[in-house]
């Protein structure tokens, strides 16, 4: 237990002193981001803020989502209003429906979403370890072969942007009103189904004074905590710099380090989006980051799991997954995280297409997963 601990504080100083290095050197948006990226791995893995869980029903997760989403639009508001930072235009297609629901029919597979799959490799899950590195393998494919079939899907909602069209006042106000209504029906639930399946009853008042309780003791944080530190760090990110996103950097360094087989000059991918170095991508230290950010939570907690005790098909079956989520993001333009959070939480409401996706796919993902499990037994 000690060595393990000892070994996420290493990973913290570490993190830390190449922050500290970026800083030293002028590039400070490389340094802040290593501290968002310890920031958002630390307070979701703490809170176990997984989107894949929320889609299969957890509604104590879906609702810090929720709450993370109503605080971020709320600041992506005022930023936008006050001409700090507007957000990328994505493109509208069909592209995007079908993509997220891909990606949702994988999640279960894979064991969680994009940002579930890096902090639970943060907590030592072996499945998870092999799905994040299908996921890289899926971005291969995806962005590096695929891609130049699906641009033109793609490109068919080029131009068109809901936010430009209406403007913040009327993007807030729809958002707010998805936002509010789903969290009325969540808070209205008459039982609440837990990490394990089983149910609780719901009780507002109960509920707020045992999550303190559990914050004191140092578990498991509740889900409106960690939402609430995301959507506050976010805001802080996408007010001096950009969004959030995941896939990208993801995509652009294992790009960068298959050069040599494919040519970037000869991809339509590295045209539209462009390389970087991985060490020169302050989005991919932010991943990097998120991880060794979870890691400092679950050593701490006494919760990491050393990769160990996971079987070898659930392994394999989790690498498999990946590398569909992994093209998935390169069909839909998206994740979990830039797919839908972020595009709701700066204000552009074509990010609930993804959600709605993403939605029936999971839950199709796990009728189909509850299958396999039958068979097997």
């Amino acid at each position: 237990m000690r060595s393990l601990r000892a070994s996420g504080i290493a990973s913290l100083m570490m993190l830390i002193s190449a922050s500290a290095v970026y800083l030293y050197g002028g590039h400070l948006q490389h340094s802040l981001f290593i501290i968002f990226g310890l920031i958002y791995g630390y307070a979701i893995y703490k809170s176990r803020l997984c989107f894949a869980t929320a889609m299969y029903g957890n509604r104590e997760l879906f609702k810090g989502i929720l709450v993370s989403l109503a605080i971020a639009c709320l600041a992506s508001y005022a930023i936008i209003k006050s001409g700090m930072n507007i957000p990328p235009s994505t493109p509208i297609g069909p592209n995007v429906l079908i993509g997220s629901i891909l990606f949702g029919m994988a999640m279960p597979f894979a064991g969680g979403c994009m940002s579930g799959t890096l902090f639970r490799v943060g907590g030592g899950q072996a499945k998870s370890l092999a799905a994040l590195l299908g996921i890289l393998i899926g971005n291969i494919i995806g962005a590096g072969i695929l891609w130049r079939y699906v641009e033109p899907f793609v490109d068919i909602g080029r131009g068109f942007n809901i936010l430009a069209t209406i403007g913040p006042d009327l993007s807030l106000a729809l958002n707010l009103g998805i936002v509010l209504t789903l969290l009325y029906f969540v808070m209205n639930g008459n039982r609440l189904r837990d990490n394990k399946g089983s149910l609780a009853p719901v009780n507002g008042l109960i509920a707020v004074p045992s999550s303190i309780i559990r914050l004191m003791r140092g578990d498991y944080w509740p889900a409106w905590l960690g939402g609430i530190i995301l959507a506050a760090v976010f805001a802080v990110q996408f007010a001096f710099y950009s969004t959030l996103t995941i896939q990208l950097p993801l995509a652009r360094s294992v790009l960068w380090l298959t050069a040599p087989i494919l040519p970037p000059s000869d991809n339509p991918w590295v045209l539209r989006f462009g390389l970087r170095e991985p060490y020169n991508d302050p989005s991919l230290l932010l991943v990097v980051a998120f991880v060794v950010g979870a890691i400092v939570a679950s050593t701490s907690s006494g919760s990491f799991a050393c990769f160990s005790g996971a079987k070898r098909t659930d392994v394999i079956i989790g690498f498999i997954a990946g590398i569909t989520m992994g093209v998935s993001v390169w069909i839909a333009v998206g994740c979990n995280i830039s797919g839908f959070w972020a595009a709701v939480a700066t204000l552009r409401p074509e990010g609930w297409l993804y959600a709605i996706g993403l939605f029936i796919g999971a839950r199709t993902g796990l009728k189909l997963l509850e299958q396999l499990i039958v068979a097997r037994v």
